[in-house]
């Protein structure tokens, strides 16, 4: 997956130079755990980040892990970390795996929001993610799964 290693480095970059931190302030920061050669390294995709170091790393850029992942997978897939409005309706037509797992997603969505009487449901960003993942396939290839049951993707 070099595409999102490509893309949690530029989010870890991205992330460093918002804390106005240098590669070597970063070393200095993390007494020496994080060398400036491998932070680079990481930076542009071209060595692997564990979770445990991507968890320090970004406590000593002073960022949280998850935003600089949820950073990363957008820059992976914009189109499925926006809003998706859903139009349950035309969602409970289609019968494939992928239309299952996302109307039994939104029906627990919909008991955690207490909307019981609603045709739409918005689901926030990144839940196509772990939906896809369910149904055992991508995230734009869910999209095109239930496509016509979109209502709208992105803000209003």
């Amino acid at each position: 997956m070099k595409g999102f290693a490509v893309a949690l480095g530029t989010a870890i970059r991205h992330a460093r130079k918002q804390s106005h931190l240098t590669l070597r302030d970063v070393e200095l920061r993390s007494g020496g755990r994080f060398k400036p050669s491998a932070v680079g390294a990481y930076e542009r995709g071209e060595r692997d980040l564990s979770v445990e170091r991507l968890v320090g790393l970004a406590r000593v850029i002073g960022k949280p892990p998850q935003e600089l992942v949820t950073d990363a997978l957008h820059r992976v897939s914009p189109r499925t970390h926006e809003e998706v409005v859903i139009d349950l309706r035309q969602l409970s037509q289609e019968h494939g795996p992928a239309a299952v797992a996302v109307g039994e997603w939104s029906r627990m969505v919909q008991i955690r929001r207490r909307d019981f009487l609603g045709d739409v449901i918005t689901l926030r960003a990144g839940d196509l993610d772990v939906l896809a993942g369910e149904a055992g396939i991508d995230a734009p290839s869910l999209l095109r799964t239930i496509e016509h049951a979109i209502v709208r993707v992105g803000p209003d």
